[in-house]
């Protein structure tokens, strides 16, 4: 297997663990002490690998150069992400947060169209209303896990938020084109620092072995070695096929989701993400074609 294939498929693995740990975390510990033990582990793992491959001055001249820059992208592609993700976990079943939050993709596609300039073709608009199609089934289909109450539509524009930040850091974060080990421990390190004051102030939990173990899972598996993972697979191989493994994410977090947390597997939500899948997949096809046609 290819290296930037194996890379992907770690990151999968550990990705598809993060909505159901985290779901599972917030019924003992608040949204922000989660993201402050996530932030704060996957920000120390990548501080010591960062030491051991002898990359701090690199760190230092990084921070000299594009640290303000990077703080920003950390602030949307984190802290942002990250604060709007947790708060829809707690009004929506974890199988919907893990289906709408794969909006990202076909976002990434959009707002390159934007940002970089490039053309927004009619399979472009076709992939997102697709996408947006497969939403309203798995949330209206029955995966939402009750009645579309007003948090629950709360939850949804949260999550569909998150997904939109997520995608602009994505493609500024690829445009910037630095050591992605040194930009991910910065990236992680701002969630902290923003978010200690507010965790400080809600108060801390009583935390057990069993707590501890599952906050640092997610700092380690999905806050470090699941966004390096990425970010190594997309910088050495073909990013838009690499880009297609990244769905098998959402369909292993809904089987978690619907078998470990009890919630029941509905086909709502298989069905959304085969849309949100089928949207992705025509954009590609198309923009495929146009290349081979140049």
């Amino acid at each position: 297997m290819k290296k930037q294939y194996l890379y992907a498929l770690l990151s999968v693995l550990f990705w598809s663990t993060m909505t159901p740990v985290s779901k599972t975390l917030l019924k003992s510990v608040s949204g922000f002490e989660v993201q402050l033990w996530r932030a704060g582990t996957a920000a120390l793992s990548l501080l010591c690998i960062i030491i051991a491959r002898g990359r701090l001055s690199g760190l230092l001249d990084l921070l000299h150069r594009e640290g303000l820059r990077l703080i920003g992208y950390g602030f949307v592609g984190f802290f942002g992400y990250t604060t709007l993700h947790l708060y829809s976990l707690n009004v929506l079943s974890g199988q919907v947060t893990s289906v709408v939050n794969y909006l990202w993709p076909i976002f990434t596609v959009c707002l390159s169209c934007l940002i970089l300039r490039e053309p927004f073709s009619p399979a472009d608009a076709g992939a997102l209303t697709l996408s947006f199609a497969g939403v309203a089934v798995t949330t209206l289909g029955g995966g939402a896990g009750g009645s579309l109450t007003q948090g629950a539509v709360l939850g949804l524009i949260a999550t569909i938020v998150a997904a939109l930040g997520y995608a602009w850091f994505s493609v500024m974060n690829k445009k910037l084109g630095e050591d992605q080990t040194l930009c991910m421990f910065v990236y992680n390190l701002t969630s902290p620092v923003l978010v200690l004051p507010l965790a400080a102030h809600a108060g801390f939990s009583a935390y057990s072995p069993a707590l501890v173990g599952g906050l640092t899972w997610l700092g380690i598996s999905g806050g470090a070695l699941g966004s390096l993972f990425w970010a190594m697979a997309l910088n050495c191989g073909d990013a838009a096929k690499i880009a297609n493994l990244a769905y098998a994410t959402p369909a292993l977090s809904v089987l978690i989701c619907g078998t470990v947390l009890g919630e029941g597997l509905h086909f709502s939500s298989f069905a959304g993400l085969g849309l949100i899948l089928l949207g992705f997949f025509v954009q590609r096809r198309f923009a495929r074609r146009q290349a081979d046609r140049q």
